[in-house]
């Protein structure tokens, strides 16, 4: 039997996702062992909601240089500005989505 990879069964999940088939139904489409299958696929959903460590670079711009801006994030070449500083909560998901954009 062959072993396939990561982005083989990303691939596959994605596939899967799209489908709205159930698990065994794809797996039974798709010649899947349903066993590996559920793990490859809680892996992976697992990995999607628990963001990589990174560095990313802040720039907080006090009140007095920038009008009603008080704090920018960059991304990449992506920017984004608050006009207060965000929830501690709601910076971090934001940042995990951007993340998973890059991958």
């Amino acid at each position: 039997m062959k072993r396939h990879g990561r982005s083989y069964w990303q691939r596959a999940v994605d596939r899967f996702e799209r489908q709205g088939l159930t698990q065994e139904e794809f797996c039974a489409a798709h010649e899947l062992n349903a066993g590996t299958f559920r793990s490859w696929l809680y892996r992976l959903r697992r990995e999607a909601q628990t963001p990589e460590a990174a560095f990313v670079e802040v720039v907080s711009q006090s009140m007095d240089t920038v009008a009603a801006v008080a704090c920018v994030v960059r991304i990449g070449s992506a920017e984004v500005r608050f006009g207060e500083r965000p929830d501690a909560v709601y910076l971090g998901a934001l940042l995990a989505a951007a993340a998973g954009d890059e991958r």
